[in-house]
């Protein structure tokens, strides 16, 4: 995988189709996807993140609703407020 990061040409053995360009990467897409799925469920999210941001790639998680309310942030922006609604009640 890091030969992939690094030039971003082949994702792997047995991939012969060119991925250096977006309009390559759409037009392989179907074959592109799976192999990149089996790749990343090697290790998890943490490690893949920190090794894209490493290679000058911008990545983030993709948080579930209740790792966004447990993350520090969250708390520390306070971006969770209770309001009221007039049928439901309290939330937050």
């Amino acid at each position: 995988m890091a030969e992939v990061l690094r030039n971003r040409r082949r994702p792997g053995p047995g991939f012969g189709r060119p991925v250096a360009t977006n309009p390559d990467r759409v037009k392989n897409r179907g074959e592109l996807i799976p192999l990149l799925e089996k790749i990343f469920l090697r290790r998890d999210s943490f490690f893949w993140i920190e090794n894209l941001w490493r290679e000058g790639i911008p990545a983030g998680p993709i948080n579930t609703v209740d790792k966004v309310f447990a993350d520090p942030n969250t708390a520390a922006r306070e971006m969770v407020i209770e309001m009221a609604h007039p049928t439901a009640g309290r939330s937050g």
